[in-house]
């Protein structure tokens, strides 16, 4: 398959995903009359003394008693217009806070052959790089950047693009342990979903544990098919290579449970009464995963599609789940609002300098 065929699919599929989204999600409340025995849902507004049925027929206020005697879902205005601001603007801060771990797991990944980095400096990298991740999918523009960072200090090319690939495969490890435990914890129903989280969490890191072996064994020799990962054998054939990989393991579960928690207190500002509760996490987890796939920058539409997919097996209708995801959206994004202040209060911001280049 072309490039640009490629391009083309991924395009149409977040189309058809952004479709799929406005369809299912209400803006306004849906409600019917359950006595009448009809459930065609009609769009509603709340206005002083009643309520406005907008009907196809068009438009029809009824009293603020004959309102209360309709059944009804929310829509997404009402779910924003019900949020807790102060919850939300806490969770803004604790997302801030919890950036400055993913920086520490890199560093984890960057400390071989003595090689020191500043956390500080690797969390303004990984705060600049995110910008990338606004414009271009799956943070390919980000990652770009900061393998440049890194080989401006000291660090060879092919062992900082393998840091980027193994800091993926350990998030993608942790966060799939962590949401199927929980999951499991909360009594969460076995679904081909929760497989797949059980298959990430086993084989990814086995699959590492592999190529670590192989790596010490015969990492100087041709290794056929698995030359594709010469990048990723090398960096496990250096010394410190198993701790620093153990160490990243460890922040890299503090940095799940960080985005997990976060996720659940979107859906407490926002009012939600999840009916099963294990499967806002494992729900979130594969959102958060689909995000990372290519299609529109920051997954929009795919993402979107997953939140109100999954979250409703959680019991969260699909209105709120959409108001979760675009929350954690606009998290993200006051997030890159700081990575671009951090660009422009550098005393130095051209780009050589910006990258780590002395």
């Amino acid at each position: 398959m072309s490039v640009k065929l490629r391009k083309v699919l991924l395009g149409l599929l977040a189309v058809l995903a952004l479709s799929m989204v406005a369809y299912a999600v209400p803006f306004r409340e849906r409600c019917y009359d359950k006595v009448v025995g009809v459930s065609t849902l009609a769009s509603v507004s709340r206005v002083n003394g009643g309520c406005v049925l907008h009907l196809r027929s068009g438009e029809v206020t009824i009293t603020t008693d004959a309102c209360a005697k309709l059944t009804c879902q929310p829509g997404l205005l009402l779910v924003v217009q019900r949020a807790n601001v102060p919850s939300l603007l806490a969770l803004v801060l604790a997302y801030l806070g919890a950036t400055a771990l993913y920086a520490f797991r890199w560093r984890a990944l960057l400390a071989v052959d003595d090689v020191k980095l500043s956390a500080f400096e690797l969390w303004r990298v990984s705060t600049l790089a995110q910008m990338g991740g606004v414009l271009l999918p799956g943070g390919v523009g980000g990652d770009a950047l900061r393998i440049i960072y890194a080989k401006g200090r000291g660090v060879p090319t092919g062992i900082a693009a393998a840091t980027i690939v193994v800091d993926r495969f350990i998030g993608l490890t942790t966060l799939s342990v962590l949401a199927l435990g929980l999951a499991l914890t909360m009594a969460a129903p076995w679904s081909p979903i929760l497989t797949v989280l059980a298959g990430i969490a086993v084989g990814v890191p086995l699959a590492l544990a592999v190529l670590l072996w192989v790596a010490r064994k015969w990492g100087d020799q041709p290794l056929g098919w698995l030359e594709r990962l010469r990048t990723v054998v090398d960096y496990f054939r250096t010394e410190h290579a198993p701790l620093r990989v153990a160490q990243a393991f460890a922040w890299s579960f503090v940095v799940s449970s960080s985005q997990l928690l976060i996720v659940r207190g979107i859906v407490v500002a926002l009012g939600e009464r999840p009916l099963v509760e294990g499967w806002v996490y494992a729900g979130s987890a594969i959102s958060m995963m689909v995000s990372a796939l290519p299609g529109l920058p920051q997954g929009w539409g795919t993402t979107d599609a997953a939140y109100v997919y999954f979250l409703d097996k959680a019991g969260i209708a699909a209105a709120g789940a959409l108001a979760v995801c675009l929350s954690y959206r606009m998290l993200y994004y006051t997030y890159v609002l700081v990575a671009v202040a951090l660009h422009a209060l550098a005393q130095n911001p051209r780009s050589g300098e910006v990258l780590g280049k002395e």
